[in-house]
């Protein structure tokens, strides 16, 4: 190599890091600007989401999983934190997460939030540096645009953290390490409608050894749980989860970011829309089990998603590896395009603007799903794993 090859080598480097830098400092910008942004939402926060968890914190501190899910005693010590006149904000998560959530209970209720905040904070930092060293510093930017990670911040949720599983299962998967992956997944059962896009991907990809870890996972959280509850604490749980009179366990539909969410808004009946709008969401996700490793991963991931009952925008918090896939889709516009403006703060502002700015993001939704569907490229492989695959 001459002088004048590695003198461009050299300034070739030197721009690579220029753009490094200048990509992550946009990102710590973004983050701070959001979080100053969202932070006027805290206090509210502090009494509404986060209050739900705490008290599950609170319960299972007390040594109370036989009625963790009891709605009455759930009223009474959220309104014995928060003031009386208040209406229920229901724990609804498993005993095994309530028993992880426990230690919060040792600190008083603001205390507990900001403590709360710092851990979710952190994890959001650990999630973009994951992505910083996997994926490079341009896709750290976009991830730290998506902002259905703030959103959910700052209202308390712990978004954040199952985000960050869903991301380790993708990666450990990606890298050929299925039980591992498989393992981190069925973490996600501790908010278990968002395990059914991980396992849709699973079956699409015959990933086996990951769904049997996944499966000893779940067996192994579901013996944690019915040890902490017993036969009482089991039936009560199912039945409050069936009860569709449960104080507060289905609030404002129309602020569902799923099909569920969009039949509430349209003006005709619901069963029109899950019909024209449900049955191609369905058809799209089981298009994944005839699709190549990344596109599968978008459509059953996706899919599902759009499927699941019970979804709010902060939950899309999920979908940071399907989207930052479809981003770094040099070679599909269409795919890239869409998935540049969902994980775009636009998408989210729009969705909460009105019913008829959310209308178009469920349009830009379903046709992310159409285009990655219908995009086809030649000598794309699934990654390293048990079926001897190349990594993509």
């Amino acid at each position: 190599m001459d002088s004048r090859e590695m003198e461009r080598g050299s300034e070739g480097g030197r721009a690579a890091r220029q753009r490094e830098i200048a990509n992550l400092l946009g990102a710590a910008a973004i983050l701070m600007f959001s979080f100053a942004a969202g932070s006027g939402i805290l206090q509210h926060a502090r009494t509404q989401d986060f209050l739900n968890l705490y008290t599950g914190a609170w319960l299972a501190r007390d040594g109370q999983f036989h009625r963790l899910h009891d709605a009455a005693l759930q009223l009474e010590r959220e309104r014995a934190l928060a003031g009386e006149g208040r209406s229920l904000v229901p724990f609804v998560r498993p005993h095994f997460y309530a028993l992880a959530l426990s230690p919060l209970a040792r600190l008083p209720l603001d205390a507990a939030f900001r403590a709360w905040i710092a851990l979710q904070a952190s994890l959001l930092l650990l999630l973009l540096f994951l992505i910083w060293r996997d994926r490079g510093s341009e896709a750290a930017l976009l991830a730290s645009m998506f902002s259905c990670l703030v959103i959910g911040l700052v209202h308390g949720q712990d978004n954040v953290l199952m985000a960050l599983l869903a991301y380790l299962g993708f990666r450990s998967l990606e890298r050929g390490r299925d039980v591992q992956g498989g393992l981190w997944w069925s973490l996600l059962l501790a908010k278990f409608h968002l395990a059914l896009g991980p396992i849709l991907v699973l079956a699409a990809g015959r990933r086996r050894r990951a769904m049997g870890a996944f499966a000893c996972g779940a067996a192994a959280l579901a013996v944690i749980s019915a040890g902490l509850s017993g036969m009482e604490g089991g039936v009560l749980y199912v039945r409050f989860l069936l009860n569709p009179s449960s104080e507060g366990l289905y609030p404002a539909p129309e602020k569902l970011a799923s099909l569920q969410g969009l039949a509430a808004n349209l003006p005709w009946p619901a069963g029109w829309t899950y019909a024209l709008a449900g049955l191609p969401a369905g058809l799209l996700a089981l298009l994944a089990f005839r699709r190549p490793w990344r596109q599968s991963v978008c459509l059953a991931q996706g899919g599902a998603l759009y499927l699941t009952p019970h979804v709010y925008v902060y939950d899309w918090s999920v979908l940071i590896p399907a989207l930052l896939l479809g981003a770094e889709d040099r070679g599909r516009p269409l795919v890239r395009g869409l998935s540049l403006f969902l994980l775009s703060p636009l998408s989210a502002t729009a969705f909460l603007a009105s019913p008829y700015t959310q209308a178009g993001v469920h349009a830009a939704y379903m046709a992310w799903l159409a285009a990655i569907a219908m995009a086809q490229r030649r000598g794309e492989n699934r990654p390293a794993g048990e079926d001897g695959a190349a990594a993509s």
